[in-house]
């Protein structure tokens, strides 16, 4: 009798080890949709508003260039939980104490342009990237919004996307997706690689240095005008 018992127990006990491992499973996978969902979520829900995001920068100023920042959105980046800056069309030049984030503020605009954890300059990691970071929080998002000027001769798609160009990262600790829309249309495209921005750099002319760093865009770039 007593056999039998310890019999049943054994099997009872690996009936609820099995029903425990498809629980967490069941949270694993829903908690990873979740966080998938809410990416497209938040991308949908930004999109309406985008022209009231330019209210406050002086958009005549950037007509005629192609790759100038013009604006910068941040969430919960590094250190930055919720930074928005405004550039103007010709030097910006952050300042401010140290540990308060300004190189952090650079490494955003590398990652926020398809750059990996590794060469953005801190952790190869990139969830590492995100704010408060905690590897048992999947649901934590990170998202960098980068509006870059799109009227010049080198302008990508203007008829479809408009003077303003718009890229987005989100990432999560095991998802990372690219949107890019503008203000001409509420229309986006959207891809978990950096295949979608290669033609993006190349016709803004983001990426174009010389062996040492220089740049070789006479002017229409990032690296002319911004940080």
């Amino acid at each position: 009798m007593d056999n039998i018992n310890e019999e049943e127990e054994n099997i009872n006990n690996v009936e609820n080890i099995n029903i425990l491992e498809d629980s967490v499973r069941n949270i694993e996978n829903v908690l990873n949709n979740s966080t998938k969902d809410q990416l497209d979520d938040d991308i949908e829900n930004d999109i309406g508003g985008t022209n009231l995001l330019l209210d406050d920068v002086d958009l005549e100023s950037f007509y005629g260039s192609t790759g100038k920042i013009i604006k910068l959105r941040i969430r919960n980046f590094l250190n930055h939980e919720n930074l928005e800056l405004t550039f103007n069309s010709y030097k910006n030049i952050i300042i401010g104490k140290n540990g308060r984030g300004k190189s952090a503020i650079a490494q955003a605009v590398a990652v926020g342009l398809g750059s990996q954890g590794k060469h953005a300059g801190r952790d190869i990691n990139l969830a590492n990237y995100i704010k408060d970071y905690d590897k048992n929080k999947k649901n934590l998002v990170c998202s960098i919004e980068i509006f870059l000027s799109n009227s010049g001769n080198n302008a990508y798609n203007r008829d479809i996307y408009g003077d303003v160009i718009i890229i987005k990262r989100m990432f999560s600790s095991h998802t990372s997706k690219f949107y890019l829309y503008g203000l001409k249309k509420n229309i986006y495209t959207s891809g978990t690689t950096t295949d979608m921005l290669k033609n993006v750099n190349e016709n803004l002319s983001l990426s174009k240095c010389d062996n040492d760093g220089n740049n070789l865009n006479n002017g229409n770039n990032l690296n002319n005008g911004n940080i």
